[in-house]
């Protein structure tokens, strides 16, 4: 039972639910910590079933938090407070050199579009279990993606890990 709580789970009327809820409490300043990450999906797709829109608030906050440590991290100076989560992910993409200059990387950019755009729905009309747990999936594939092509980054270029 400890251990459920220090992961953030409560065990409640028989099932493990996430102890926090409000969207921060996803935040990662660890990110080049796949465990951390992967917590925090687990967490969120747990939430997902019990309050869509704070599964969703959570996705959003997972991806631009994982963004701006990564751009931190790098020294690279993250998009301002009132950036838009795709603004953030787009600097972060960049700033990775994921793909060759020139080509545009429409998978992975497409991963934070469909979340910011759930997000926009989430305030709109409703959305439901579903719609939050295609979010969280796809935030944390995201955020778990360019997490782990950091560390190969670096790896590479400082020849051991961060």
């Amino acid at each position: 039972m400890k251990a459920a709580q220090s992961d953030g789970f409560l065990f409640v009327d028989g099932v493990f639910r996430p102890a926090g809820t409000a969207a921060s409490s996803f935040a990662v300043t660890r990110a080049e910590d796949f465990g951390f990450i992967d917590d925090r999906g687990r967490r969120l797709y747990l939430l997902a079933n019990d309050s869509p829109k704070d599964a969703i608030d959570g996705a959003k906050e997972l991806v631009e938090s994982v963004c701006r440590t990564l751009l931190r991290l790098i020294g690279e100076p993250a998009p301002g407070k009132t950036a838009d989560l795709l603004d953030i992910a787009k600097s972060t993409l960049k700033t990775l050199e994921l793909v060759p200059a020139g080509i545009d990387n429409k998978c992975l950019r497409q991963l934070v579009v469909l979340v910011a755009t759930l997000g926009e729905m989430r305030i709109s009309c409703g959305v439901s279990a579903r719609h939050a747990r295609l979010a969280v999936g796809a935030a944390a594939t995201f955020a778990g993606f360019v997490a782990e092509a950091y560390v190969e980054r670096a790896t590479r270029n400082f020849g051991d890990s961060p």
